[in-house]
């Protein structure tokens, strides 16, 4: 099995501080996302006696996409000298464009679930390019709050909460199969594609939050480490195995993450404006993308 996972998210962003202790901002953000998938299932059923013939499936299925969607992430800063709040917000995304290219197979031998009169055997094949993509991302709403201690230090907690999204399609293909004996191709639409097209590729994801707890220690008035732990609760809204289905299936646990230090750079800024960009690329594990 072949399942390669890429984003890469662009960011621009500017901030602006309206009185001593109150801030907005704003982020703009292109997501960039690369899908390729490769995968051959196949089972067998072993007769008990040698007069039964044996029964096989197989199933072929090679898909690549790409997809650009855009986002906004509004927030707001409250900031004391001994506590600090920040409040962000972040629409679904908007689907800008995308294409994909699949490729499909589908065979069965001495199926015992086929209808009466129809021959047991068959076989579904078909392929398509330059299908146009759409990619999610949630609403998504995150608090955090600091305190300061009394060695100057702060402690940082914050929690990000996701919404669900319903099942929707990535990629569908109108293209039907080519089906060999062509009278079977009915019969095994009701049983393993009721309701989906051949070529169709869909998502969908549950309800999650996220929580993370920080230390921070200046060791100088610009530089300074910071320790915590963090959750990655898996998204994934479905464990469940359909034959018909064109989703990747993969296994489903949630990560715990302690960033045991981080080394960074603190400026304070001349005025009340502050504005940055920056690019972040990762490869998510196929259970948590």
């Amino acid at each position: 099995m072949i399942y390669i996972i890429k984003e890469t998210w662009i960011n621009s962003a500017n901030s602006y501080r309206l009185s001593e202790h109150f801030s907005y901002g704003f982020t703009f953000i292109i997501a960039i996302r690369t899908q390729t998938y490769a995968n051959y299932i196949g089972s067998k059923l072993i007769p008990f006696s040698t007069t039964e013939e044996l029964s096989r499936f197989d199933s072929r299925i090679r898909y690549n996409y790409w997809n650009v969607k855009g986002l906004v992430r509004l927030s707001m800063a409250l900031d004391y000298e001994r506590f600090r709040f920040g409040w962000t917000i972040t629409p679904p995304s908007l689907n800008l464009f995308g294409r994909a290219s699949v490729k499909r197979e589908f065979a069965l031998v001495n199926n015992p679930n086929m209808r009466n009169n129809f021959p047991a055997d068959a076989i579904l094949t078909s392929n398509a390019d330059k299908i146009k993509t759409i990619h999610k991302y949630p609403l998504s709403t995150a608090l955090g709050t600091s305190v300061k201690l009394k060695n100057n230090d702060w402690l940082h907690f914050s929690t990000e909460l996701f919404l669900g999204i319903n099942k929707y399609k990535v990629f569908s293909s109108d293209i039907e199969p080519v089906a060999f004996p062509t009278a079977v191709f009915d019969s095994i639409a009701d049983i393993y594609f009721t309701d989906i097209n051949f070529l169709e590729l869909s998502e969908q994801a549950k309800f999650v939050i996220n929580f993370s707890i920080g230390y921070e220690n200046f060791l100088t008035e610009k530089w300074g480490l910071l320790t915590g732990f963090c959750t990655d609760f898996n998204f994934n809204s479905s464990d469940d195995f359909d034959l018909g289905e064109l989703r990747p299936y993969y296994s489903s646990w949630d990560i715990y993450l302690l960033i045991r230090w981080y080394l960074g750079y603190y400026k304070r800024p001349k005025n009340n404006h502050r504005f940055g960009s920056w690019a972040n690329t990762k490869n998510p594990d196929p259970s948590t993308a």
